[in-house]
């Protein structure tokens, strides 16, 4: 399964981008900024994602036990550890993780659990059959 972040808003605080799933759009996704001090969003590349893991932080949410508390996990992201995708509405719900939901508010996503939902289906679906997730991560 392909999934694809296109960044499309960089900006100094956040940075939103179209977020694809086998080649459709399905919502935005939601970043830290490219550039500056402090956490900031993932590097331009191809990732896999981990659908086996159980986070520590999030496995008694609401949102994540309906999912036996896994979090898709990104690998290998040059520098960094534990780079989730997960539910969050401003850069400030993230320590670098990707937030998931609409772009409807200026700097912001909005349903970000709705779609966070939608991802986990369509995530969890592959995994079960096997299917490895590949996340190309595009910068324009």
């Amino acid at each position: 399964m392909r999934a694809e972040i296109i960044r499309k808003w960089p900006k100094s605080a956040y940075t939103i981008g179209d977020f694809y799933i086998d080649g459709k759009k399905v919502f935005n996704s939601l970043e830290r900024p490219l550039t500056g001090d402090g956490p900031l969003a993932i590097p331009a590349g191809e990732y896999e994602v981990d659908m086996t893991i159980v986070s520590p932080k999030y496995k008694n949410r609401s949102w994540s036990k309906k999912w036996g508390g896994i979090v898709p996990t990104i690998k290998d992201v040059p520098g960094r550890d534990r780079i989730l995708i997960h539910p969050g509405n401003t850069a400030a719900d993230t320590t670098g993780c990707v937030c998931p939901g609409f772009n409807r508010v200026k700097g912001a996503v909005v349903e970000s659990v709705k779609c966070y939902d939608v991802l986990m289906a369509a995530f969890m679906k592959a995994h079960a059959e096997g299917k490895k997730i590949i996340l190309s991560v595009i910068q324009l």
